[in-house]
This record gives structure tokens, C-alpha cells and sequence, in this order.
């Protein structure tokens, strides 16, 4: 998975618990009141529980992996583990001021950029956040050993090295080669003194009671049922505004007609369907005191090809070559407020890939 994907998850993330908060807020006690919107965001009340109906459960608990690089876990971890930056609800990249105290690219030749974190920021367990935690995550993610299993080298392989002050609480990134989107970096920072102790550290250490975890969010994880459900909790520790939530309960409801099942009954309060279909959607519209939104999202779906297989390396069969850069799907790169064209297709396209496939005994299946 990309780097760019992972940032975009992240960002649907933070658009959906604070979409979770403003609809428990507005909408818990009386199902007949409509949901509130942005807004309304002053009448939110502090206290209470939100139950949401997860999509998935949890593969692990760090999303820096490829395995455990999904929603189902970023949404939990995104009010637990820190990050330098975050995406707001407007879909702008701001630093986390509850995090850092500043962030800036104090040099272009070398690239450098200066972190400073917030001297009362701590993990849940009273250790420091800190140089350390930069540091671990930009040696277990530059591609160096390629025996650890990360979701992206892209930024960290460029990085020449990283330092930190005396009191950890400064951290000076040197760049090898400039790299632009250097606001990327440094999300999902994980408690490396806790994660080192552990069994399988990097790649499995966080997949046993996540319970443990140390926090370095508002939320901690205080409760981990199996197949059942998830629940965070205020993390006690925390230094920043406190969140108006006491907890949030992440109920595993994969099909999507056993949540809006749910969501007749009052067994959860927000619910989220990636790829609702036209019944589903109709059924949640149709209940009484519930408010449904259908809009276009910040994740896609693709299709990797591994080019360098012997199959697809084939020119003729749709490989790259040098000087030749393919055609952009139709839809391809578009912004969020963009829609696609219904039926669009490149039909000169396929033809000239049947005629190239021919002679060297593609065959179209009949």
C-alpha cells in the first residue's frame, strides 16, 4: 500500500470520529432529533459513550506494517498514537499542536527539518515522547532491512540520518535527497520502549493485549473482546484539551445490513459503509430519527501489478518501457469533489492491446 493511501485512511479517520462525536452528541437521547452537523459543534456535551459499527476488526495494532496497514486499525489507533501532523475535516494538513510545539524546515541545502516536541508530552505510562520514538520509527521504515515488514519507505528512505537534543525533546531530520511532502512523515509514532520489550517487536509486538499499549492520545484501549468489540477509553495520562467523550466502543459488525440492523435497534450510534449498496442505503434512510450522509470518500481501490514478473514484463502485454509512460485511467488523480464521467472508457485502448497480445499467444477468454 502507498504511503499517499495511508495518509488519505488517516484522514478519513479523523473525518469520521469527529462525524461520531457530533452524532452521539445531538442525537443520543432523543432518536427523533436530527444529527447535528459542524455547526452545532459548541452544543456537543462532555461524558458518554459512542458505540460505532466497525467495519473490520483489527489485524494489529501497528499501522506502520503492511498487515496491519488498514481502516480497521486506524481508526482505533488514530486517538492513540500520535502524530506530527493530522488532516482536518477541511481537508487541510495542520501540525498537532497538542503533539508538537513546532515543526519547520530550518535548511534546503541539506534539507533539514527542525522538530520540536511539547515538553509535557508523555506516553500513558509516564515515559517521554521524544527523539527515541523518531528514531525507532525512521529506522524500522527507510527500507534498509528489507526483512521488516513496512507499509512505506517513501520520505524515510531519503533521510540521512536523525538527531536528537539532550533532553530528547528536539529532534533535527537531515535529508540525503530533498524530498517535498516531508509533512508526511512521522504519523503513527509508536511507544518504542514499550515496543521493543515485546515478542516480535516492530512486526507482532503490538498484536497481544492491546490493553498495555502505552498511549500518547487522548484515548487509551482499555478493553479487547475478540470478535466481539474494542473499547477506549480516557487516557488519564493525557496532557492535552480533554476529549468530550468518556468512551468509545468499536463493535465488529462487517455486513453492512447487520449494522443498520444495529442501528434500528439502538445497538450502536454511527455506522460507517465504505461501499454501501443501493438496499442498504435505501433501508438506512428509511429509519426513523437516524441521519445518513452518502458522499464521495478520501480512499480508493487498485490494483497493484508487480511489473517485475516475467509475465507482465512483456511490453506487449501492457509492461513499461523505457520512454513510454501508459495512459491515466479514466477518473485517475481526481480531487474529492470531483465525479466521475458515468461510462467512461478508452475502447482504443483495449483494441490495441487485443491486436498486441495476439502473436505472442494472449488469448481473450471465451
Amino acid at each position: 500500500m502507498s504511503a499517499a493511501r495511508s495518509r488519505w485512511l488517516t484522514a478519513a479517520v479523523i473525518l469520521l470520529l469527529v462525524a461520531g462525536a457530533l452524532v452521539w452528541a445531538t442525537g443520543r437521547g432523543d432518536r427523533r432529533r436530527p444529527a447535528g452537523t459542524a455547526d452545532q459543534a459548541t452544543a456537543i456535551r462532555d461524558g458518554g459513550t459512542v458505540t460505532f459499527a466497525a467495519n473490520g476488526e483489527p489485524t494489529g495494532f501497528n499501522p506502520n506494517t503492511s498487515a496491519n496497514n488498514a481502516p480497521a486499525v486506524q481508526d482505533v489507533v488514530g486517538n492513540v498514537l500520535p502524530s506530527v501532523f493530522r488532516t482536518h475535516p477541511d481537508l487541510l494538513v495542520r501540525l498537532d499542536g497538542e503533539l508538537m510545539a513546532g515543526a519547520e524546515l530550518t535548511s534546503e541545502r541539506p534539507q533539514t527539518v527542525t522538530y520540536r516536541i511539547r515538553g509535557d508530552a508523555v506516553w500513558s505510562d509516564g515515559t517521554p515522547i521524544s527523539d527515541d520514538d523518531f528514531t525507532y520509527l525512521w529506522r524500522r521504515s527507510n527500507g534498509s532491512d528489507r526483512r521488516i515488514d513496512v507499509v512505506s519507505t517513501t520520505g524515510y528512505q531519503d533521510i540521512e540520518r536523525v538527531t536528537g537534543s539532550p533532553d530528547g525533546k528536539t529532534v533535527t531530520v537531515r535529508f540525503a535527497r530533498p524530498f517535498a511532502d516531508w509533512r508526511t512523515l512521522f504519523s503513527n509514532l509508536l511507544p518504542s520502549h514499550y515496543v521493543e520489550r515485546q515478542r516480535g517487536g516492530w512486526s507482532t509486538g503490538l498484536d497481544r493485549r492491546p490493553e498495555l499499549i502505552p498511549s500518547g492520545g487522548p484515548f487509551r484501549i482499555t478493553r479487547y473482546e475478540r470478535g466481539q468489540s474494542l473499547t477506549l477509553a480516557r487516557n488519564p495520562r493525557w496532557w492535552g484539551r480533554p476529549a468530550h467523550l468518556d468512551q468509545i466502543v468499536f463493535r465488529f459488525l462487517p455486513d453492512a445490513m447487520a449494522q443498520a440492523a444495529a442501528l434500528r435497534n439502538d445497538e450502536v450510534d454511527v455506522a460507517y459503509v465504505p461501499q454501501p449498496q443501493v438496499d442498504v442505503v435505501r433501508t438506512v434512510q428509511g429509519l426513523p430519527g437516524v441521519a445518513s450522509q452518502v458522499r464521495l470518500g478520501l480512499s480508493f481501490e487498485h490494483l497493484t501489478f508487480n511489473l517485475a514478473h516475467p509475465i507482465l514484463r512483456d511490453v506487449a502485454a501492457g509492461g513499461d518501457r523505457p520512454g513510454h509512460r501508459p495512459p491515466a485511467a479514466p477518473g485517475a488523480h481526481r480531487r474529492p469533489d470531483q465525479r466521475p464521467r458515468p461510462g467512461a472508457r478508452q475502447p482504443h485502448l483495449a483494441g490495441r492491446a487485443a491486436r498486441l497480445r495476439g502473436p505472442l499467444g494472449w488469448l481473450r477468454p471465451r
